[in-house]
């Protein structure tokens, strides 16, 4: 078998051009025994780290490209015609040529597609390789439309600015006219020296996709076509074909498959992975980051724990800041803690106001210190090991909320300290899921609004719900397509095309920030308002060494400032948040009778019922039902027995004294990540960081993962005197647990944002109302 590999290969991030989804695409050339395998997107390189990193898995060699789009006189020109051009890395220089260029075509070439001109192939023409695309190339189409002497001229040109690196495309494509084209390239290659490539402008992956690839086109125009048009298609060879049907169609013409591995055998992108482009951050008063951050920590906790309201032991919130420091300065990530440290401080200082904290960062006693969050995590039983942990590899991540309204002004802060090309927005995929694919390919194939609409009634509306799924749960969709020819060649389609990717879209909250150009690193393009957005989503950039920050919008901190700011202009004493009394009564008697409109995470009717019947008293019932109120919790009753427990109309299953204690909080109930933890700490004597370990095998419930953590952890627990079977019966109370136990740092956290709206609420009720009008109306 030959050296065969597809080099023009359009993914679902071809958005409606193709429809090969990354891991098939890998997947089917490893069946194939293929060297290599490539992505050659139009205009953009939108799954490129993907592709990259699934073939790495697969053992086969990734080839990074592009299917540009070329105007023929200028990028300035407005003239919607271009043609298109095949650009493939050779190596970083290429790489980084590429993403350059793909770049210019979104930053500075953009008319109704991303577009550049052959100034810009020559200026980053270094370490890339062209080929000369479908019909649509400026050679194939010149040769059609005016001429071998035309086409000519065109190839040369390419020839000039990729020396030795353009070749001639050669597709089996199926059509009549790429046949025509083929013999034309052919001839020219004899007659110039010009090398030729066989390909196959591979859109979909099997033949059976071509009806799907058709429909999927028409999702754009809301063109319609009959069932005689999916019959009778241009072509059903676009397809990702074997090494052996490629060698039987180039037969006649031995070395375009012959300079297929050549080119293979010269791209040989590594992009390494192991550099960090991370934000250049300045000590404002030490000589190093982390002298600079034991600094600010260590005076940071110091003015907290004089301004707390109840007594603490200063000795162990000092031990545990040393430790954590002692951790973040060795793993090399003050670096983070200060960026987030630097913006939070100055929303701050500029009264905008920021959210105690989300996520498991209020388990860090260093981001509180900091003023990063609001949490004592002494005080609430959390644990830094599940925000951070020595045992487990990748960065910190801390999610800040901040005032809805302001925001744009800390982003303002960011992008003018780091520089405008330093900071960048992420990208978001979105897929298209079971309904809405279904109404888009009847709507394609002819059927009926009405009774479209009919049938997308009957998919269950649940996350990750499929065709296939919904036709296992519903009856009445099997029926349906059963009984009609017409349905049953839907439903098919929309099995082909569910999931593929149908709109891109810019992070509502992550920015990327670096020390580096990020034009020369990053391919990029613009949202609608203008700012740049990388090409990459949050995971590539994380592969890639560029660290993500999520300045994220709360509209309830918009109201509590808006509440805060009437208070103080009605001469009223305003309350300091950071000091309220936790079991403030009035504020209780309004939640437990569930006037909570407003308050946060407490304004559904559902979830006002339950306050009512829990009749919560203290932060830990209100933290501990937020944790509950969840899809899986309620539809497995564990609220109503949690209710139940609180109300001591249930009694709590006893296992051990020291589990007791754990739960006395969730009345005797595992409800939390950091109960599992301490739980497994305490009596198993396990390590925290092995604790989080333990925690998280638990919840992915792998057999044999789960086989050996019970060994050891009812090895452990036996060790310290537990019996064998309350030893079993503890594992087996957290096994079952684990799949709805929630982050108690979040709930606290939130639970907190939650009771400082309850107490506004009931202690100045008309500015918090004249408030609402204003801050929660503009959503």
């Amino acid at each position: 078998m030959s050296g065969f590999a597809h080099l023009h290969c359009h993914t679902e991030y071809s958005l409606f051009e193709g429809c090969i989804r990354i891991e098939e695409l890998c997947s089917k050339a490893a069946e194939y025994k293929m060297p290599a395998v490539s992505i050659t997107d139009s205009g953009n390189l939108f799954g490129a780290m993907k592709l990259y990193s699934a073939a790495r898995e697969y053992g086969i060699k990734p080839i990074i490209g592009c299917e540009i789009n070329l105007v023929p006189g200028k990028i300035t020109d407005q003239d919607g015609f271009n043609y298109h051009l095949v650009l493939l890395a050779m190596d970083l220089r290429g790489y980084h040529n590429l993403v350059k260029l793909v770049s210019a075509g979104w930053l500075q070439g953009f008319c109704y597609k991303p577009r550049v001109d052959k100034d810009m192939l020559q200026k980053y023409s270094e370490g890339i390789i062209a080929l000369s695309a479908c019909l649509k190339g400026e050679v194939q189409y010149l040769l059609r439309a005016k001429g071998f002497d035309q086409g000519l001229e065109a190839a040369m040109q390419y020839a000039r600015i990729y020396p030795d690196r353009f070749y001639l495309e050669l597709e089996a494509s199926g059509l009549e006219e790429q046949a025509e084209v083929n013999e034309r390239l052919m001839e020219m290659s004899e007659k110039t020296g010009l090398p030729l490539v066989a390909a196959n402008d591979c859109r979909y992956l099997t033949p059976q996709d071509a009806e799907a690839h058709a429909v999927l086109k028409c999702f754009k125009s809301a063109k319609c076509l009959d069932e005689q048009d999916l019959d009778n298609l241009d072509t059903k060879e676009l397809y990702f074909k074997s090494p052996e049907e490629m060698e039987k169609e180039f037969s006649h013409c031995p070395a375009a498959l012959e300079n297929v591995q050549t080119i293979v055998e010269q791209c040989n992108l590594d992009l390494g992975f192991s550099k960090r482009h991370l934000p250049h951050y300045t000590p404002s008063a030490e000589d190093t980051l982390d002298k600079e951050i034991i600094a600010l920590a260590r005076n940071g906790l110091e003015e907290k724990l004089a301004s707390l309201p109840y007594a603490v032991d200063r000795e162990k919130y000092f031990t545990r800041l040393d430790k954590e420091l002692k951790i973040i300065c060795e793993q090399g990530k003050s670096w983070y803690f200060l960026v987030v440290y630097d913006y939070v401080a100055w929303a701050k200082s500029r009264g905008i106001a920021v959210g105690p904290g989300r996520g498991s960062a209020p388990g860090s006693m260093t981001a509180y210190a900091l003023g990063i969050t609001g949490i004592d995590p002494i005080l609430h039983k959390l644990h830094f090991e599940r925000f951070c942990n020595t045992k487990r590899a990748g960065v910190v991540d801390i999610d800040v909320d901040l005032c809805q309204e302001r925001r744009e002004e800390v982003f303002d802060y960011v992008f003018e300290k780091y520089g405008q090309n330093s900071v960048v927005y992420i990208s978001v995929f979105i897929c298209m899921r079971a309904r809405a694919v279904f109404r888009d390919v009847s709507l394609v194939i002819g059927i009926s609004p009405e009774q479209a609409e009919r049938i997308i009634q009957l998919i269950p509306q649940e996350p990750r719900m499929t065709i296939s799924k919904a036709m296992e749960m519903e009856p009445a969709l099997r029926s349906i397509m059963n009984d009609n020819e017409k349905m049953q060649r839907c439903f098919d389609i929309c099995t082909r095309l569910e999931g593929l990717i149908r709109h891109i879209t810019s992070h509502a909250a992550r920015i990327v920030i670096s020390n580096e150009n990020l034009q020369d690193y990053l391919p990029l393009y613009r949202g609608r308002n203008h700012e740049l957005i990388a090409q990459y989503d949050y995971n590539d950039l994380e592969r890639l060494g560029f660290p993500g920050f999520d300045l994220l919008g709360l509209k309830y901190l918009s109201l509590i400032s808006r509440t805060l700011d009437l208070i103080k202009a009605s001469q009223k004493q305003a309350p300091d948040l950071d000091k309220l009394p936790l079991d403030d009564a009035k504020t209780f008697v309004l939640i437990e009778q569930g006037h909570t409109d407003g308050a946060f995470q407490m304004e559904g009717d559902g979830v006002r019922q339950c306050l009512i019947e829990l009749k919560p008293e203290r932060m830990q019932d209100l933290a501990a039902m937020f944790a509950l109120y969840r899809p899986g919790p309620l539809e497995s009753g564990m609220m109503s027995d949690f209710i139940k427990l609180r109300h001591g109309r249930s009694p709590a299953e006893h296992f051990h004294a020291e589990v007791d204690n754990i739960l006395k909080e969730t009345h005797g109930m595992i409800i939390y990540h950091e109960q599992v933890m301490e739980i497994a700490h305490k009596i198993a004597g396990y390590s925290l960081e092995d604790a989080e370990i333990f925690r998280r095998d638990l919840s992915i419930r792998k057999p044999d993962v789960l086989m050996q953590q019970k060994e050891k952890f009812i090895k452990g627990a036996t060790q310290i005197n537990l019996s064998l079977e309350t030893a079993e019966q503890i594992f087996g109370a957290l096994e079952m647990a684990a799949s709805y136990t929630f982050l108690k740092a979040h709930s606290i956290a939130y639970a907190t944002i939650a009771y400082q709206t309850a107490f506004l609420k009931a202690h100045f009720p008309e500015e918090f109302q004249q408030a609402g009008e204003i801050a929660l109306g503009q959503q």
